[in-house]
């Protein structure tokens, strides 16, 4: 064979080999809501760095409405173009009826989290950390967003907050694209807190917004878009907006207090409306669900609850294990230990009678083809069953996962410092002659910390690309080697 056939044939069986590599390795994508995104990622990525055999897990933050549609699958012959949707409103009455009843395919709502919306903004005068923070009920958030209150130092704004001296300041309204499950939140809490100010035909992921809005696609765009415009308002699920350091409003509750989400969560003001609220069961029609504006005096007024939406049938995965493999998935969506996970972005597990709700859908589920994937706590050591193909084990990591848990909280000591070092330079009284020398190695102190804090991550990455890259390899030597003896047999 000349040297040009033997390099294309070559290629052809590497192509092959690869085409048969991805094939046998177990996967799940998943598409929809924004907000709980970062939690699922984490947990995904937990599942491929715990796992003995090479997995493929994805989600794809694209909103709740278009997890939906991909869900249902109308556009599909309602064949599901994800293996699972996402999103933080229950699925409609009329789409749950389409799939259920007319087409004869059941489904699960399947609670994992909950979380909150708020109004974020970036008004001149204040800073996150205020222990007072910009106040606003209901109805004048109504009027600004209707592009009916337009200024900063508007009457009604002064008189929820005599305290705070407001700005001669535009306000720019940031909103969502079509399509948002925040969105329907923060329309549908105006709606029922302030009727006369918000009438119905403004409820929903798709309303006729004002010509003058600003308008975004994402959360991370939305967070950019409050924190780069002068006296913007927008709205937000709170984790995002609290990791990008914005400032939240304090919202005006159906008891009459003012508080933060941050406040509410502290003591028990977010999961407290969702206990009664859900049906008894996992495959029940979900559409009249409500939490939003619920009374108490420290319960938070837009409260979400993140849903899976999934199909009874898991036929369309596409092996056995990929079956057992997603019912593994969704029950330790539901494990308050692996759920903990998330509460830096923000949310909150569900309450006991919903977990045991979720639970019980989800055992219902028949992955009886498939080999069962077994999960090793770090509490309980599996002496010879943890090492086998279908395990995912707490005791089993790649060096990237264990660097990025010890570097945390050095770079967090680090951020707290620098932060602490340029309030004290600040604010110390210096001589006018050495003022430009102060200034000097307060900016040189930043550099020289931010410097490090790029470094720390980027090593981080790189020996996590350059472990995930051999074990890829060694899969890819391992089938090739299977496939070599499977010819010679």
């Amino acid at each position: 064979m000349s040297p040009s056939l033997r390099s294309l044939a070559s290629l052809y069986v590497s192509s092959l080999l690869s085409q048969h590599a991805a094939a046998q390795i177990p996967q799940i994508h998943g598409s929809g809501t924004t907000n709980p995104s970062k939690c699922l990622w984490k947990i995904m990525r937990l599942f491929e760095e715990r796992s003995r055999q090479p997995l493929r897990l994805t989600y794809r933050a694209i909103g709740s409405g278009n997890g939906q549609k991909e869900f249902l699958g109308a556009d599909n012959g309602y064949a599901p173009h994800n293996d699972f949707g996402a999103g933080d409103i229950a699925m409609k009455k009329g789409d749950y009826d389409a799939l259920t009843v007319t087409q004869g395919r059941g489904m699960l709502h399947v609670p994992f989290v909950i979380g909150a919306v708020n109004f974020f903004h970036s008004v001149s005068g204040f800073a996150v950390e205020d222990e007072v923070g910009l106040k606003l009920d209901s109805c004048t958030l109504a009027k600004i967003f209707k592009g009916e209150i337009t200024n900063w130092n508007h009457a009604d704004i002064v008189a929820q907050n005599p305290a705070s001296s407001l700005p001669d300041e535009s306000i720019s309204v940031v909103r969502r694209l079509n399509g948002s499950s925040s969105t329907a939140s923060i329309t549908k809490f105006l709606r029922e807190s302030c009727p006369d100010h918000w009438p119905e035909a403004l409820v929903g992921k798709v309303i006729d917004w004002p010509s003058e809005t600003v308008i975004v696609d994402g959360s991370n765009a939305m967070s950019e878009n409050i924190r780069d415009i002068g006296g913007a308002i927008g709205y937000i699920d709170v984790g995002h907006g609290h990791a990008e350091a914005l400032s939240e409003i304090c919202l005006k509750n159906k008891d009459g207090s003012f508080l933060s989400s941050k406040e509410a969560h502290a003591v028990g003001g977010i999961m407290s409306p969702v206990g009664d609220a859900l049906p008894s069961a996992a495959d029940a029609d979900f559409s009249a669900v409500d939490v939003l504006n619920e009374p108490g005096v420290n319960t938070f007024p837009i409260v979400l609850v993140s849903y899976l939406y999934v199909r009874k049938d898991l036929g369309y995965f596409r092996t056995g294990d990929e079956r057992t493999l997603f019912k593994l998935f969704l029950r330790k969506l539901l494990d308050p230990e692996i759920i903990a996970e998330c509460a830096e972005f923000g949310f909150t597990g569900v309450p006991e009678n919903v977990r045991s709700m979720a639970l019980a859908g989800i055992d219902a589920l028949d992955a009886s083809d498939g080999t069962p994937w077994i999960y090793e706590t770090e509490a309980d050591t599996l002496v010879g069953a943890g090492m086998g193909q279908n395990v995912i084990s707490e005791k089993r990591r790649d060096y990237a996962e264990y660097a990025r848990s010890q570097s945390q909280g050095s770079i967090e000591l680090l951020q707290d410092h620098v932060f602490t070092t340029a309030t004290a330079k600040s604010e110390r009284p210096v001589d006018r002659v050495d003022a430009g020398g102060e200034a000097r190695a307060v900016q040189a102190a930043l550099v020289v910390s931010v410097v490090s804090m790029v470094v720390a991550f980027a090593a981080v990455i790189v020996v996590h690309l350059k472990l995930k890259s051999n074990e890829n390899g060694n899969a890819a030597v391992g089938l090739a080697s299977n496939h070599k003896n499977n010819e010679t047999l």
